[in-house]
């Protein structure tokens, strides 16, 4: 009987043993095929981070780019963004077609401002009438004239560069005589010297000229039809060439070897981008803030389509507004920055995106979530909510 219970145990072992042995090899296979996913998963998490990387990086080189196109896609643009666009209209005309003139779409909406022009990569200053007074694009040059008066002072045409660049003479031929004379500004005196005798003023001053002029059209409802381009191009652009609702860049340049030794430049803006509601002040005004765009897009005709959001709904953006405007100092190298919102944004978003590809890029910007369920909007900012309970033993 001892016997058959040591032989009946044995069998029982050896069973054990081969059912743990079949346990372990199943684990292991298990194991095996778990560990090849989760490979190969995050090798296509890390190639999906390769490909939205080279596209990003792609599209901030093509943003900064001009393309001739009267069919291009049109464009919203949030925040302040440094950006070319579509070249809508060219032309040459003046004598010899020395002037050149191009019109940039840089949005497909009204934007806030444009706050600086590149010509390539160079910021360049602009006065009043929009020429361009920055080197070499603004070319001075070094101008003689003369003047003839009688009395005793003249007022000249231009400002002399100083006295050194000025006579006066009085006479002809051989009888010519230099006069004595005092310089304040652009006035020469010559008081008590052959006051009733013809006098010559002979100078040389600075003169400067713009090649490039930039101007800009907000893309306002009501804008009109630019006049300067009607006398340009009269047979081309006409008073109904209004471009209404489109911002952008008229760019004029006149020939010049020295101003364009390479020939014409690249033109992009920094601008402000389109004015957003804000719920919590009840405006329409510029921002940066990632949460008033979301808002912007879920009610944007060509992304969200939304026609109206409910009062919860805006509650939940205000929240996440005001977490994204959280006062916020950084420190850079030791250095105490100035405070800053906590969350801000800027994209340039072409027609045709689709609306949950355009919040997720907004809502990314501020470490933040949303989700549409039920009919309802929701949304989240990436910031500190205190905890509602707390867990004891």
């Amino acid at each position: 009987m001892a016997q058959l219970i040591a032989y009946v145990g044995a069998e029982l072992m050896m069973t054990g043993v081969a059912e743990a042995a079949g346990a372990f090899l199943l684990g292991n296979a298990t194991a095996i095929a778990t560990g090849a996913m989760l490979l190969g998963s995050a090798a296509m998490s890390a190639s999906a981070r390769r490909k939205a990387r080279s596209q990003y990086n792609a599209s901030q080189v093509d943003r900064l780019v001009n393309v001739g196109s009267t069919t291009a896609p049109r464009e919203l643009v949030l925040g302040r963004v440094r950006k070319g666009g579509a070249v809508f209209f060219k032309g040459s005309t003046d004598a010899n077609n020395t002037k050149f003139v191009m019109c940039i779409a840089l949005a497909a909406h009204e934007i806030d401002a444009v706050e600086t022009i590149y010509l390539n990569d160079l910021a360049v200053t602009l006065d009043g009438a929009g020429y361009v007074t920055t080197e070499p694009y603004q070319i001075t040059r070094t101008v003689s004239a003369a003047q003839t008066y009688t009395g005793n002072s003249l007022v000249l045409d231009h400002t002399p560069i100083d006295a050194a660049h000025v006579s006066v003479i009085t006479g002809a031929g051989e009888g010519t005589d230099a006069l004595p004379f005092t310089l304040t500004g652009a006035t020469v005196e010559t008081s008590g010297v052959y006051d009733g005798a013809s006098k010559t003023v002979q100078y040389q001053y600075h003169d400067s000229s713009s090649k490039a002029r930039i101007r800009t059209y907000l893309g306002a409802t009501g804008q009109t039809a630019d006049a300067t381009l009607l006398s340009l191009f009269p047979a081309l652009w006409t008073s109904a060439h209004r471009a209404r609702g489109v911002a952008y860049l008229i760019c004029e340049f006149d020939y010049d070897e020295v101003a364009f030794p390479t020939g014409l430049p690249t033109v992009t803006a920094v601008v402000r981008g389109a004015k957003v509601y804000d719920p919590r002040t009840g405006t329409t005004v510029f921002t940066e803030n990632p949460a008033l765009m979301a808002r912007h897009l879920l009610l944007h005709p060509q992304f969200g389509k939304r026609t109206s959001l409910t009062a919860a709904e805006d509650a939940r953006i205000t929240a996440a507004a005001n977490a994204c405007d959280t006062s916020t100092v950084y420190t850079v190298a030791g250095v105490a920055q100035p405070a800053r919102a906590l969350y801000t944004a800027a994209i340039v978003i072409p027609f045709g995106t689709t609306a949950r590809d355009a919040l997720d890029d907004v809502v990314q910007a501020m470490a933040g979530q949303w989700a549409y369920a039920a009919g309802a909007f929701y949304l989240r900012a990436g910031s500190y909510t205190a905890s509602v309970q707390t867990l004891t033993e």
